[in-house]
């Protein structure tokens, strides 16, 4: 007869995984992580005088990693996993659930993980456990508010940071060439580097407006540039700093020359003149903020660099094998981009609109511009130039004729600009005169608001004007500046004209004279035909012509 056992059988012990993390190295100094820590075995020892079997299998503690990054990817993380797979652990303790993740997704898929392998999560600074339904909806909540606590705090770092950047505070980064930073922290600020460089009488300031000058007084090339600093000696930002790249799993030197391409991005760089833009380097989107640092270059110095450089680009003759005059110049009516050379049949000219071969999207489609034979359009473009230097009286005679438009112009507007400047004086005197109604009585606090109201409006109206008719007396002034250089460039270019009719010759005089040559394809089929207006370098809407390639340059009357 079977007789019932006294033993009692054993308890099953609860096996806890502990799982600790902090993010950052401030908190990495601070030991963040040994106060999870305690609250852990503090958490365990309180269950254990309690009367529960348990105890602590294994600590897992990932200092200074994001709550952002996968656990699977983490060093801790990673072996947690694992762990928990061998079935090491029945339950994961945490002192917070976004201790796992700080993104809902990372929880989430987590908690089903652990799910499955029939182990529960327990908080214990939060009331959840995963070991029942409800606790279950709670750790969706409470991953829903790690995520957006998370999205908060990055808010808020990315508003302190633009904070203090507007502020003028350097915030790290690589420090452009010809600056330093001085001070540290919030004193962080960039400062003009005036350091002499090493093996070289130049400081990098003293570079940077050599590169400067090379480009907008003496219109040399980004090439010639590299070439002289590399023949002068002159260290890089790579070699000055002592800096490798990385190249595969190998950090290497540089080859410590100065490169075409280093010079263009120094160049366009507009902290040179002044500007420094934050966060334009960011992967993420987030709003650039301008402010001003101390330039080395001046604005106009800056700004005529730039325009050297695109007439390089436009002049370059790039990889061609054959001579185009007007390569870089002839721009599409249909579409705006650039017509550029190409050979049919095999030895003929022709310049093709490249939106004929680039992609411009599926409603767009290639451009319908016609392909121009070079010759003739070159051949006609070149007879109105021999026209306009064979008879320059006539151009100066245009131009002085528009000098004196400008003069009759000029001098009404700064009529009209002693006007409103009076205008805008007297209606300080009105306000003050309303005021002083109102004060002895004579009108109430409506009439004195409705009356404020009016002479504020009259005075923006009168300001908005006066700044308009100033900006027109600027232009003015410029365009007059811009009529007394025709003459000495027409005398420049009948000088090179004596030096011989050679296609370096006369595509320099192009290149002085013509600012664009617009084609227009017109008509339908076999009948279609091309249009083409060239605009001069003097003057944008004065001196224009029409070709067509029937054979035809009518100029205007």
């Amino acid at each position: 007869m079977a007789t019932k056992s006294n033993v009692k059988a054993e308890p099953a012990i609860d096996r806890i995984a502990v799982y600790c993390r902090v993010s950052s190295e401030e908190q990495r100094e601070k030991q963040s992580i040994q106060m999870q820590v305690s609250a852990a075995e503090h958490y365990v020892g309180m269950q254990q005088s309690g009367g529960r079997e348990v105890a602590i299998s294994g600590w897992y503690l990932d200092d200074g990693i994001s709550g952002t990054i996968q656990i699977a990817e983490r060093e801790q993380g990673h072996r947690l996993l694992e762990d928990a797979q061998k079935g090491q652990f029945t339950r994961l303790l945490v002192w917070k659930l976004d201790r796992l993740g700080r993104h809902v997704s990372i929880i989430l898929n987590l908690a089903d993980e652990f799910e499955r392998l029939g182990i529960t999560i327990t908080s214990i600074t939060e009331p959840f456990d995963t070991s029942n339904s409800a606790g279950r909806l709670m750790v969706n909540i409470l991953a829903s508010f790690a995520d957006f606590e998370h999205d908060t705090i990055i808010e808020r770092s990315i508003a302190g940071t633009n904070e203090r950047a507007r502020a003028g505070q350097w915030l790290g980064g690589i420090v452009p060439y010809g600056y330093e930073v001085l001070g540290a922290k919030r004193d962080a600020r960039l400062l003009v580097s005036e350091h002499q460089l090493p093996s070289v009488a130049m400081t990098e300031a003293d570079v940077v407006r050599l590169i400067y000058r090379r480009l907008a007084e003496d219109k040399h090339s980004c090439v010639q540039i590299a070439d002289e600093l590399n023949s002068l000696g002159v260290p890089p930002a790579y070699v000055k700093d002592n800096r490798q790249i990385k190249r595969g799993k190998r950090k290497t030197n540089t080859a410590g020359i100065w490169r075409p391409s280093r010079i263009r991005n120094l160049v366009i760089n507009p902290v040179y003149k002044g500007t420094h833009v934050y966060g334009r380097r960011s992967r993420k989107s987030r709003q650039t903020i301008e402010r001003s640092v101390p330039a080395i270059v001046t604005e106009d110095l800056w700004d005529e660099a730039q325009r050297t450089l695109h007439q390089n680009l436009i002049n370059s003759p790039r990889n061609c094998h054959r001579q185009y005059l007007l390569h870089g110049l002839i721009k599409c009516g249909h579409c705006g981009l650039t017509y550029t050379g190409c050979i049919y049949h095999g030895k003929d000219r022709y310049y093709r609109c490249n939106g004929k071969t680039a992609y411009r999207g599926p409603t767009r489609g290639k451009c319908p511009g016609k392909i121009v034979k070079a010759e003739p359009i070159e051949d006609a473009v070149w007879a109105e130039i021999e026209h306009l230097l064979l008879t320059p009286n006539e151009v100066l005679l245009k131009l002085d004729e528009l000098d004196a438009d400008s003069g009759r112009r000029h001098a009404v507007l700064e009529a009209e600009k002693l006007t409103l400047t009076r205008t805008i004086a007297d209606k300080d005197n009105e306000r003050a005169r309303v005021v002083g109604l109102y004060r002895k009585g004579i009108i109430t606090v409506d009439d004195l608001e409705g009356q404020l109201a009016t002479v504020k409006a009259e005075t923006k109206a009168a300001q908005a004007r006066l700044t308009h008719i100033e900006q027109e007396l600027t232009n003015t002034e410029l365009r007059k500046v811009q009529f007394t250089t025709i003459e000495d460039r027409l005398g420049e270019i009948r000088s090179i004209l004596d030096g011989g009719l050679t296609y370096q010759v006369k595509r320099q005089i192009v290149e002085l004279l013509v600012t664009q040559v617009k084609v227009t394809t017109v008509g339908e089929g076999t009948s279609r035909h091309i249009d083409a207006e060239v605009t001069f370098a003097f003057d944008q809407n004065a001196l224009c012509s029409g070709y067509t390639n029937r054979g035809s340059w009518p100029r205007p009357a």
